[in-house]
């Protein structure tokens, strides 16, 4: 009993949580220009680590925010056909060698920049295949702005994912370097500073941030176009069947399997219930609760300011 009374508060805070952030976005999205004119300023270095998908790189190059760029690590010498593929779909030309200022124990390697307009925002780093560690290291240091996320593997951006992400940022900057969400794909952004005075990304460099310095914020932000997962009718039919294993326990005697049985239909339940909300926040519906109560809730400009 003791879980399905912790499953229960989980789902309500997490709900409440995930409410508050997509009324927070959008009471940003209702702001004008002149209004949140700070948030502006707020750039952003998407670093990449084993991408080699056209199709992924057109993804994050498809977010209308002027003050961001993606970097992209790619060795040319072992990963010749992803790098020829790159560099003829986005016209990239050779800038040259950079050397390693803020990371001098690290080689960069040699930079490569598109010729067309739209593509500028994207920067080709060729550098020897290495950790994906060194390889976000090594792209933090061409970094222009100082906000930098680390991307690896086949994720891909959510509409507005980076725009949400800037409003809570515009919000909080003075006084956290780590933003972070597990709805979803999990998703870091550190500030600069904290990665080139940690020498770079290590294993323990977001450990070494205090509590005080970390934000969680409760919106999906990337998904996997391979990713797998129950869906809400899935988890509404192992509910169900984790009912029927209960009755059935229940008729035989043993009480133990139908108390698990119960609790495994109640966490399926709840699981549906909370993914189902996620869903509806974030395509902008209200999901009400307990006799109407808005999950969502209001926020007045005076509780949201972008400082």
């Amino acid at each position: 009993m003791m879980l399905l009374g912790f499953v229960t508060l989980w789902v309500v805070v997490v709900a409440w949580m995930i409410g508050k952030d997509c009324a927070r976005w959008r009471l940003f999205t209702q702001t004008p220009p002149v209004a949140r004119h700070d948030s502006e300023a707020i750039g952003l270095t998407v670093v990449c680590s084993g991408v080699r998908s056209v199709a992924q790189i057109d993804n994050l190059l498809s977010v209308e925010y002027a003050r961001y760029e993606v970097i992209v690590v790619v060795d040319a010498l072992n990963d010749g056909a992803a790098f020829e593929r790159i560099v003829r779909r986005y016209r990239m030309m050779r800038v040259g060698e950079v050397e390693g200022v803020d990371f001098p124990h690290l080689r960069t390697g040699v930079v490569w920049r598109s010729r067309t307009r739209c593509n500028r925002r994207l920067v080709l780093l060729d550098r020897p295949r290495s950790c994906a560690a060194n390889d976000l290291t090594a792209a933090t240091e061409l970094a222009r702005y100082e906000w930098v996320m680390p991307l690896r593997g086949g994720a891909r951006l959510l509409p507005d994912a980076v725009m949400r992400l800037v409003a809570l940022i515009g919000d909080r900057r003075a006084e956290v370097w780590l933003f972070r969400t597990r709805i979803g794909e999990a998703v870091d952004v550190v500030w600069r500073e904290v990665v080139v005075r940690g020498g770079g990304f290590t294993r323990q460099i977001l450990k070494t941030i205090p509590a005080q310095r970390r934000r969680w914020f409760w919106m999906p932000m990337m998904y996997h176009p391979k990713g797998w997962r129950l869906s809400v009718g899935s988890r509404v039919a192992w509910s169900a069947m984790g009912l029927l294993l209960a009755g059935l326990f229940a008729g035989v005697g043993s009480w133990v399997l139908c108390v698990m049985a119960v609790e495994w239909a109640w966490v399926m339940a709840v699981s549906a219930v909370a993914l189902q909300m996620v869903e509806e926040l974030f395509q902008g519906q209200k999901v009400r609760l307990f006799g109407g109560w808005g999950v969502g809730g209001k926020l007045s400009v005076k509780n949201f300011t972008i400082s």
